[in-house]
């Protein structure tokens, strides 16, 4: 893997903080928070020995923590949503249900190099279901079809174990990885997870290969093109739906 990339950089200020908080419905402006992130494939067999081994662990700064996300996607009959380029999930974790936007790989200016650059918005909500007036607010209608919203109904799930671990690899550098192993199902095809997230919270983009290429040198990795929500469109119409030109962001 080559690490003459974008040398973009971030401050730990340009992305939602772990675990910062979550506007619910009352929100008047919601604001998109910014996602870098590197996805690769991994055999099953090696996602616990990447935990485990001393090139993650010395890097690692706080705890590990476990946890399973059961997501479910909404679209439309005709895949509205998905041909506009953007999805739309409720995720559960924990008591929570956390109901999210998010533009896809192919609809989001920036991306390069294997490096899906996206826009994401995030609302705690009550139930599984999603609240449809989220989609009306300032910000996140220009990108999700307002004709649409009558029609959204479930159309996959998935439900995977997630490991993720904080690393440090420098004091201006921080990247999350997550390790997912699980499934994506719509009805009765199904297909398995198992890969691994890297997403820059501060530093380089440079940083993401870097760290991948470590990683090759302890297990056999492929790079991922495809997001969870495009790979179960993958499983619902056998094909990719083909996304339109996002609109411009700054």
């Amino acid at each position: 893997m080559s690490n003459n990339r974008d040398s973009t950089t971030l401050q730990p200020t340009d992305t939602a903080p772990a675990g910062g908080e979550l506007p619910g419905a009352a929100s008047a402006t919601p604001q998109a928070a910014r996602e870098i992130e590197l996805k690769l494939y991994v055999a099953p067999g090696n996602l616990a020995r990447l935990v485990r081994h001393p090139a993650l662990v010395g890097l690692q700064h706080g705890t590990t923590a476990s946890q399973r996300l059961h997501t479910v996607y909404y679209d439309t009959p005709d895949l509205a949503l998905a041909a506009y380029g953007v999805a739309l999930r409720v995720r559960r974790q924990g008591a929570q249900r956390i109901q999210a936007v998010k533009t896809m790989n192919s609809g989001t200016p920036g991306d390069a190099a294997a490096v899906a650059v996206r826009r994401e918005w995030e609302w705690q909500v009550p139930s599984d279901d999603p609240d449809i007036s989220l989609l009306t607010l300032d910000g996140v209608r220009e990108v999700v079809p307002q004709d649409a919203l009558p029609a959204i109904r479930p159309m996959f799930l998935t439900d995977f174990q997630r490991t993720t671990l904080m690393l440090r690899p420098d004091p201006l550098t921080a990247i999350e990885v997550a390790l997912d192993t699980g499934e994506i199902r719509a009805g009765v095809a199904h297909r398995p997870i198992s890969e691994i997230e890297l997403e820059l919270k501060a530093g380089s983009i440079t940083a993401l290969f870097e760290l991948a290429h470590d990683l090759q040198r302890i297990v056999p990795l492929r790079i991922a093109t495809e997001s969870k929500a495009e790979a179960g469109f993958a499983l619902v119409t056998g094909a990719l739906p083909r996304p339109s030109k996002a609109p411009p962001w700054a």
